[in-house]
């Protein structure tokens, strides 16, 4: 799969989660949430990262059922990445997403992040 399409795959994901709340759980619930936070990761293209960084705060944004999905595939595992990077536009998606992941009332993940991190 070329990154055109990849691309086109967020952007459809990105307005189904805009629909429903409910969506975002079942989008996690299927292991969605697993496989952005490993493109996030992994995926050698800049901009497919990028937007698979949207993707992921877009869904874990004031949303607490998700935030626990997060904690439970690792998303503290941004911190890394984080300091992996170098571009500062891709700096500043990760800090997005692990901001939040923090955010709201993810008691679990913060204490997460302060204990192992």
């Amino acid at each position: 799969m070329d990154t055109e399409e990849v691309m086109e795959l967020f952007e459809e994901l990105e307005e189904i989660i805009e629909i429903n709340q409910t969506n975002c759980f079942n989008f996690c619930s299927m292991g969605g949430l697993f496989v952005i936070l490993e493109m996030i990761l992994t995926h050698e293209v800049v901009d497919v990262r990028q937007a698979a960084c949207r993707l992921f705060s877009q869904l874990v944004s004031n949303n607490m059922k998700v935030q626990d999905f997060a904690v439970k595939v690792g998303a503290v595992n941004l911190t890394v990445q984080f300091e992996r990077e170098f571009t500062p536009k891709m700096k500043e998606a990760v800090l997005g997403c692990l901001s939040n992941f923090l955010k709201g009332s993810n008691f679990a993940g913060k204490r997460q992040f302060i204990s192992e991190l």
